[in-house]
Parts: structure tokens; C-alpha cells; sequence
């Protein structure tokens, strides 16, 4: 009984964390909308600190790089993202255009790939 009440704490707990996450998550994209950037990256940087598993969480803090014009760090932060998440087609995505803008052409294609390539394996998953 006493590890059943265990569970049922814990699992009550990461309910409350994972909604101060997503709670944390949204307010930092309120604030990029207005282009609060700053404001915006310490609600991501807070997020990751509450769970450093959000793949989402790393690929909003690197579109806040981005507008902050810290390519590197914004990079960075979508490889993060893909590292928790190969599936993730959104940081694929985002880092190829930075890529672009970089005139890193063949990296670019290489993350459009990827990007294709997990998309048709999780339709696949769909079907």
C-alpha cells in the first residue's frame, strides 16, 4: 500500500511539473510573438531547467537565438533538440534555413533530408 501511495505521489508530482513546464513553455512564446526575446529566452532557458528532456523546449530556445542573431547558439540548440528527439522535423528544419543563410548549402540539404526523411517514417507510423 505505502509504495502504491509512492506512485501515486510521484506520478501526481510530474503531473505538476510537466504542467509548469508547458505553463512556462507558453508564456515564452507569448513573449517571442511580441518580440520580448530576451524575456522569451529566459522562460525557455527555465524550462529546460525544470526539464531538460522538452525537445520543444530546445527548439524554442533556439528560434529566440535566432531572432537575437545568435546563430551559433540557436544551432546548438536545435542539435539538442534532434539529440532528445531525431524525429523532431521542426529543429531540422530550423537549423537548414539558418544553414542557408550561412551559405552552408550542403549541411542545409543534409538537415532537409533528415527532416523528409523522419516526417515519411512517422506518416508511415500514422498509417
Amino acid at each position: 500500500a505505502e509504495s502504491d501511495e509512492a506512485d501515486i505521489l510521484e506520478k501526481k508530482a510530474q503531473a505538476r511539473l510537466t504542467e509548469q513546464v508547458t505553463l512556462v513553455l507558453n508564456k515564452g512564446q507569448t513573449l517571442l510573438n511580441l518580440d520580448r526575446l530576451d524575456e522569451a529566452l529566459e522562460c525557455f532557458d527555465e524550462a529546460i531547467s525544470l526539464d531538460s528532456e522538452r525537445a520543444d523546449a530546445f527548439v524554442k530556445r533556439g528560434t529566440a537565438l535566432e531572432k537575437l542573431q545568435h546563430v551559433d547558439e540557436a544551432i546548438s540548440a536545435y542539435d539538442q533538440a534532434i539529440a532528445l528527439d531525431e524525429g523532431l522535423a521542426t529543429a531540422y528544419l530550423n537549423k537548414a534555413g539558418i544553414l542557408n543563410r550561412l551559405e552552408r548549402y550542403n549541411e542545409a540539404l543534409e538537415c532537409y533530408e533528415q527532416a523528409l526523411g523522419h516526417n515519411k517514417n512517422r506518416a508511415l507510423e500514422v498509417v
